[in-house]
């Protein structure tokens, strides 16, 4: 939900459960100003503060913000496809305060993308001598399918796994 009407339904829950401003911040331990600028559109609150509201509120506030950072994990691990880091990179640093899925996932597509390039470099080199014009086509099937069910799992969500990924980008 973005604002304002994230601020509008605050409001309203706020009011439904019989809270002053004062009330809510005192019980989510921000400050009423913090509450003001929120319930009036003005700023859009934290992850974490706006989880800390959806529990005091009993309302899930997160519903459209999951939704959507499902979409850019779907994006990200689409984007495995091709051995361009730039997609999930760019996407993990702009995303990743979010939700923390995104955070998780980045590291581990980027570690397997550069993964990807390293081998590739290899198997051209190999392709000199004969191997790897073998090993490149039936690298890029096996890329093709681990990308696609690694998608669908996440997009279900379901444990993934990106095998033969070197640990480049610690977090």
């Amino acid at each position: 939900m973005q604002q304002p009407e994230l601020g509008i339904k605050i409001n309203e829950l706020r009011k439904a459960h019989g809270w002053s401003q004062e009330d809510l911040a005192l019980e989510a331990n921000i400050n009423v100003r913090s509450v003001q600028r929120i319930e009036s559109g003005e700023v859009k609150p934290r992850l974490s503060t706006l989880k800390n509201l959806s529990d005091l509120l009993e309302y899930d506030l997160l519903e459209k913000e999951s939704q959507e950072a499902n979409l850019w994990l779907m994006v990200m691990h689409l984007s495995c496809m091709f051995p361009v880091v730039v997609v999930p990179l760019f996407i993990w640093i702009w995303r990743r305060n979010d939700d923390s899925r995104i955070n998780e996932h980045g590291p581990v597509l980027i570690n397997f993308q550069l993964s990807l390039i390293i081998y590739m470099f290899i198997g051209g080199l190999l392709s000199l001598i004969g191997i790897g014009l073998i090993l490149l086509p039936l690298f890029s099937i096996w890329l093709f399918f681990i990308t696609l069910i690694n998608t669908i799992k996440v997009a279900i969500g379901q444990q993934y796994n990106y095998p033969l990924s070197m640990k480049i980008i610690k977090l």
